[in-house]
């Protein structure tokens, strides 16, 4: 009984087993890089989160900033803090220094 079959060399087996171990290192790479890409956009979505909260924060700072200057403006009429004296300097004073 005849067959069609051809039996490879070793040198022709070797080959194919290293293209094959090459294909399966390939796709173990492909994996990590879909994983590490998973990662980094999970990354990003905390990182949008932490700079939205961030944002709502300094809004609330800005807010308290303003209230705070109406107050003192209302208290002691136009003119700054200066924070590093603690004191306010009405607009007055700015205009003819002592």
């Amino acid at each position: 009984m005849e067959t069609n079959e051809i039996k490879f060399t070793s040198d022709e087996q070797a080959e194919m087993a290293q293209l094959n171990g090459q294909y399966q290192n390939l796709l173990l790479e492909f994996g990590e890089l879909h994983l590490r890409g998973i990662q980094l956009k999970r990354e990003q979505t905390n990182i949008e989160e932490d700079e939205l909260d961030l944002s709502e924060t300094y809004s609330d700072l800005q807010k308290k900033e303003t209230d705070l200057m109406s107050r003192l403006q209302k208290k002691y009429g136009p003119g700054s803090p200066d924070l590093v004296n603690g004191v306010y300097i009405r607009e007055e004073d700015l205009k003819n220094p002592r």
